[in-house]
Parts: structure tokens; sequence; C-alpha cells
């Protein structure tokens, strides 16, 4: 680490000595790690992906946008097996005006975090 590093790490009250950042996020959302996956629809984001990164200690994104409602609930029970850890569900805001009934599956699966994208 260089003394510039280092003074920046200090000012933010870090000392570089294998510090972890810790946010008011992290207490709330119930991970170490302030990090979230982005939601990428079902084009990139599966449970399997979720549930890796949440198991790693950061926010896990399911994609939920562009999902048929069988196909959202099969992904929210497989998250399930593959993590005990917070995860998220992201939709877009013009999905869910045209498929409000994708909102009611992610809350009677217990998501415990949703995200939405205004585009």
């Amino acid at each position: 680490m260089t003394a510039s590093e280092r003074k920046i790490g200090l000012i933010n009250g870090f000392s570089g000595r294998n510090e972890m950042l810790r946010t008011t996020f992290c207490e709330v959302v119930g991970v170490e790690h302030p990090i979230v996956q982005a939601g990428m629809g079902p084009f990139g984001s599966c449970s399997e992906l979720a549930a890796a990164v949440s198991n790693a200690g950061a926010l896990g994104s399911l994609g939920g946008a562009a999902r048929s409602p069988e196909d959202l609930q099969q992904q929210l029970a497989v998250l399930r097996t593959l993590t005990e850890r917070p995860f998220a569900v992201n939709f877009t805001q013009p999905w869910l005006q045209q498929h409000p009934e994708s909102f009611d599956i992610a809350l009677e699966m217990h998501a415990p975090v949703v995200s939405l994208c205004p585009k």
C-alpha cells in the first residue's frame, strides 16, 4: 500500500490492516459486504449466480423481469435451497406495471429484498 493509499484509507477510517468496510446497508440488509449484484433479467441472472454472490457475503440478485410466473417461482425456490443468506429480486418498473403478479410472487416467496429499476 502506498503512502497516499494509506492516507486515503485513514481519512475513510481504515488502517489498511484487513479491515472490512461495514456500512448501514450491511446492517439493514444483513450482508457482510456492501456489494449488490446487478439484476440482469433472465438473460444473465439465475438462482445459482445470485446464491453464489449471497453466499460470498454480498447481496445476490435474481432478475425478475421478463420471466414467466412459473420460471420466477422456480428460480426463487431453487435460490432458497442454495442459500440462507439475504438476496434480492430485481424488477423494472415497466415490467411490473404490465405484470403485477410478479411482485406478488416475490412477496409470497418471501424474497428478503425487492429492488426496482425505473427502465
